[in-house]
C-alpha cells in the first residue's frame, strides 16, 4: 500500500505575482514553489487522488482555469475565459 504525506497547498504573493507552493505539515518541512508559468496562479485545490492541481491562472490577459499534473508539471489552461 502506498503512504503519502499530508501537505498543503496554497498561494503566496511574493514576488510581484501569486505564485503556488507546496508545504508538508510537518515540523521542519520547507516550502517548494510548484507553479513557475504566469504572473498570476492562485486559489490551488488538489485532485481527491493526489495528482492534479487545479488553480485559476492569468493566461492571455484573461483569467482561466488549469489543471497542473503533479509529476510532470505539465499545465492545461481551459479554453475560454472565466467569467
Amino acid at each position: 500500500m502506498e503512504q503519502r504525506r499530508a501537505v498543503a497547498v496554497l498561494h503566496v504573493d511574493r514576488a510581484g505575482g501569486p505564485q503556488i507552493y507546496r508545504v508538508g505539515v510537518r515540523p521542519g518541512d520547507k516550502p517548494k514553489r510548484i507553479t513557475f508559468g504566469g504572473s498570476y496562479n492562485a486559489r490551488p485545490r488538489v485532485s481527491p487522488d493526489g495528482t492534479q492541481l487545479a488553480m485559476v491562472t492569468l493566461d492571455g490577459g484573461n483569467y482561466r482555469i488549469a489543471l497542473q499534473d503533479l509529476a510532470s508539471s505539465n499545465v492545461r489552461c481551459s479554453r475560454r475565459a472565466a467569467r
